[in-house]
């Protein structure tokens, strides 16, 4: 597993993985202002921030294929991933945890996920929004 970024729960995540010995499977990257070459070769995009308001991450996680495990946060995931349609959001580590597997031990249902996720993306592309704000603005104009 590769975790890419830094955030307050860095420290306790990584005492975490220590404890329930899972720390040599882990790869902590750190900070990236590029994360596309570790998207690119992923498996399974786990977004595991309780808040968000639009999660770019995920929006560039589903672009690349991958399927989206998120919190189901009031904003932001739910938005994305239209209420579970293209993603899985859960509401607790376990539903996390058994999602994953789920994705991880179950060929078929990864790749639907992953079309879904690839497909959803499409719709944050940055010419279809742009068109989409400058009718909005027109029709404010009016």
């Amino acid at each position: 597993m590769v975790v890419v970024g830094d955030g307050s729960y860095k420290d306790e995540a990584m005492e975490l993985s220590q404890k329930l010995g899972v720390s040599d499977h882990i790869k902590w990257i750190g900070y990236r202002k590029n994360v596309m070459p570790f998207l690119l070769r992923g498996h399974v995009f786990l977004h595991a921030c309780l808040s968000e308001e639009f999660g770019y991450t995920i929006a560039e996680s589903m672009a690349t294929g991958l399927p989206v495990i998120a919190y189901d946060c009031p904003y932001g995931p739910r938005e994305i991933l239209e209420g579970g349609r293209y993603g899985i959001l859960v509401k607790t580590e376990e539903e996390m945890a058994d999602a994953t597997y789920e994705l991880f031990t179950n060929p078929g249902f990864w790749l639907d996920i992953s079309k879904k996720s690839f497909e959803r993306a499409k719709n944050f592309d940055i010419e279809k929004i742009s068109r989409q704000y400058v009718e909005t603005f027109k029709a404010m104009l009016k």
